[in-house]
């Protein structure tokens, strides 16, 4: 449905309708930029102050690998390797 049906004096003037529909795309564009924006502040980050590099994050404690596993999770890569290998 064009715009000028909705706004009856637009229909006179080609420079008016384009100011117009400039102004409802960035009135809708604004809006859904405000709609979209998401309340952060209870989520909890790695850094509280994302700017604030006068101390190193604190990183949640992790449980290392052992050696059995590395081992085993490198044989596990070989023989997929050598299974999927072209034999030409």
């Amino acid at each position: 449905m064009p715009l000028q049906s909705f706004i009856p004096y637009l229909s006179s003037s080609d420079s008016m309708l384009r100011y117009a529909t400039l102004f409802l795309l960035l009135c809708s564009f604004s809006s859904a930029n405000a709609l979209a924006e998401e309340d952060n502040s209870g989520r909890k980050g790695i850094l509280a102050d994302p700017l604030d590099f006068s101390k190193p994050p604190t990183l949640p404690k992790i449980q290392a690998p052992t050696k059995q596993q590395i081992q085993s999770s490198m044989d596990r890569g070989v023989a997929f390797l050598l299974k999927v290998q072209n034999p030409n």
